[in-house]
């Protein structure tokens, strides 16, 4: 009769090369799922989107959160700040697709934080739109400090929200947009917080 003591279990070793594979299989499903992980989040993000009478239009972007906070404490000037680092702005696309509908009005507006602990005098709001054609952000709103309407607009944003742009669009486009926010260059603020919402309303005509 055969001995099978002194012999090394045949599926010892099988089991050591399934392991191996099984290492080697997750390594690469987790390589798989990281890339598809990141891809979900950096796609754009739509945070308006509407249908009314013959037309869409949406706000979209890279980032997860359609707010603009301040992060640096130092005062700038206002030429320096409108050429601040990518860091310190908000991109953004309003897309604009027209079906029935002859044209649509829309504004792009900004509520401030209710938790901002830093005066409004203290920072200054810049927007600025690209010209697809010379391939650069161009000044649309001068800077200027947080001043929330009094009343509701015609287009539909409400009390309490600054209006940065109101913009008349009679066909299908994408609309890029650049929002940069500093400390006033006469600010003496050293620490706190403040930060602004970005939103989109529009009627169809």
């Amino acid at each position: 009769m055969e001995d099978f003591s002194s012999n090394k279990p045949f599926f010892l070793g099988l089991s050591l090369k399934v392991w191996v594979l099984i290492i080697l299989i997750c390594v690469f499903l987790g390589l798989v799922l990281y890339q598809a992980n990141n891809k979900f989040y950096s796609r754009e993000k739509k945070i308006k989107q509407q249908e009314e009478l013959g037309a869409n239009i949406s706000l979209d972007y890279d980032n997860n959160t359609n707010v603009l906070k301040l992060t640096d404490f130092t005062p700038t000037k206002d030429y320096l700040g409108k050429t601040s680092g990518i860091e310190k702005c908000f991109d953004f696309t309003v897309n604009v697709h027209l079906k029935q509908a002859s044209k649509i009005r829309y504004e792009l507006a900004i509520k401030k934080d209710p938790t901002s602990t830093i005066n409004d005098q203290d920072v200054r709001i810049y927007l600025e739109k690209k010209d697809v054609a010379k391939e650069q952000y161009l000044s649309l709103l001068d800077p200027t400090f947080f001043k929330a309407n009094e009343i509701p607009t015609d287009v539909g944003t409400p009390t309490g929200y600054m209006v940065l742009t109101q913009q008349s669009v009679n066909q299908s486009q994408k609309d890029y947009y650049r929002l940069r926010m500093w400390l006033s260059e006469k600010s003496t603020v050293v620490t706190g917080d403040y930060s602004v919402e970005i939103i989109l309303n529009a009627i169809a005509e």
